[in-house]
């Protein structure tokens, strides 16, 4: 019991300490608090910064057991000591073993991340389980401890138990140089909160990153009147109000600043089933400031349905689908002819958004967004083209163009199953194309 009495109270310690990790240390090392801020501070003085705060370190950083500081490039393996506790002074932990890898921001900058090879050790994940009421914080935990992923990786990477990497420093997201995020005074639901503190040299270090998942009182931006779910470093995941994790003073944290973000958008739109079809008109230049390149769409959705996005331009482009909380989705588009692209994309209510960028490297784009409400009506009256297209005409009144789905017709034919269309096979003879086959016919 006395064991476990002196881990919990490390575990707030190393919680402190894990307030650093914005400057790219590894999670944690045996040295003491002194010495980890002399050694973060040496490392902020010599990193690319902003307004005095990080944007990007060129290296991954890990302390070892000596204090040694030791870098590692991308994709190169590092191992640190991990302190758990200490007893009559002496440290007591464990080594873990990480890959250093690259992941991006929505705008395509270089965001660096660990990815360890193994898990905590049992014991360290049952000593910590009871974490949050052993220290009287009022908090539901959503995932027991790991090392796989932390909060920041959480909140601005990929909010899933199933996220294998620990991010040390998300400045890149919200600075200048990337802008994929922006600050708001009052948060909604979706949006990120972080936790700053003020060090001695007076620069802020966000020490900690959360969801906002409720907001109780509207148009408040006041802790007590927020619910968020994060990641306590090493520890659990907890869904909790804002005033109640290991980062405020009331439970030993030293952050005192608060700031929310949300992503960087042009303009916010409602969706809806009986919407009127809406077109959006844009520039994107090929050069320049990133935020000139790029637009990024808010879509407030009443209906989870199908939405048809059709893309004229003269350029290529990068389109990207996001839900609430910036988790990337891929969607495959298709050929409506002219030049022009559709996307069918089925968003889930509330807030989505919709990016697109100029990728041509060489010449402005002139960007026309069509969206419609879409009801399933792609697969009406297709219409042969040639051996490998068939078109058809969408209620949205664009010309839909797509390969053929061929379907087995005969021991020597097969035929598409949406324009009937009937070829030979090969070292067959020629089959006509038969007439008078019910297009809206299915088939087996």
């Amino acid at each position: 019991m006395e064991k476990l009495k002196n881990l919990i109270t490390v575990v707030l310690i190393i919680s402190m300490i894990l307030a650093y990790s914005s400057y790219s240390i590894q999670v944690f090392a045996a040295v003491s608090e002194d010495e980890y801020i002399i050694l973060t501070e040496e490392i902020y003085e010599n990193s690319i910064k902003e307004n005095d705060n990080i944007v990007a370190v060129p290296y991954d950083i890990c302390i070892d057991f000596s204090s040694n500081i030791t870098l590692f490039s991308n994709n190169e393996e590092g191992t640190c000591f991990h302190l758990a506790y200490y007893i009559n002074g002496i440290p007591y932990g464990f080594e873990m073993t990480h890959y250093v890898r690259e992941i991006t921001t929505p705008n395509g900058n270089i965001v660096r991340v660990n990815e360890h090879t193994s898990e905590l050790p049992d014991w360290y994940i049952e000593a910590t389980s009871n974490y949050a009421s052993e220290m009287g914080i009022s908090a539901t935990k959503e995932d027991e401890s790991t090392i796989y992923y932390n909060c920041h990786s959480y909140a601005w990477y990929l909010n899933d138990s199933d996220n294998i990497y620990w991010m040390n420093d998300p400045t890149m997201y919200y600075s200048s140089i990337d802008q994929s995020y922006t600050e708001v005074q009052y948060p909604r639901e979706g949006d990120i909160i972080c936790y700053w503190q003020t060090s001695d040299s007076g620069s802020h270090l966000n020490v900690h990153s959360g969801i906002v998942v409720d907001v109780l009182t509207e148009g408040s931006n006041a802790l007590e009147s927020i619910v968020v779910e994060s990641k306590w470093g090493p520890l659990g995941r907890y869904i909790h109000r804002g005033d109640q994790c290991p980062y405020v003073p009331s439970f030993g944290g030293n952050a005192n600043i608060i700031k929310f973000y949300r992503p960087r958008t042009n303009s916010l739109h409602n969706l809806s089933e009986d919407m009127s079809p809406f077109t959006l008109n844009k520039t994107l230049a090929y050069n320049g400031d990133i935020t000139d390149k790029y637009a990024m769409y808010e879509f407030d959705v009443t209906d989870s349905m199908p939405y048809l996005i059709t893309i004229d331009s003269n350029v290529s482009t990068n389109i990207k689908f996001y839900d609430s909380n910036m988790n990337y989705t891929n969607v495959s588009g298709f050929d409506i002819g002219n030049g022009k692209r559709g996307y069918i994309y089925t968003f889930d209510e509330g807030i989505n958004y919709f990016r697109i960028q100029n990728v041509s490297g060489s010449t402005d784009a002139n960007i026309v967004i069509n969206v419609y409400p879409h009801n399933g009506h792609r697969q009406i009256n297709a219409v042969y083209e040639d051996e490998d297209y068939h078109s058809y005409s969408c209620e949205c009144g664009e010309i839909i163009h797509e390969i053929h789905r061929w379907r087995e017709y005969s021991l020597t034919q097969v035929v598409c199953k949406d324009c009937r269309h009937i070829k030979k096979l090969p070292g067959s003879g020629f089959v006509p194309i038969i007439k008078g086959i019910n297009p809206n016919t299915e088939m087996e």
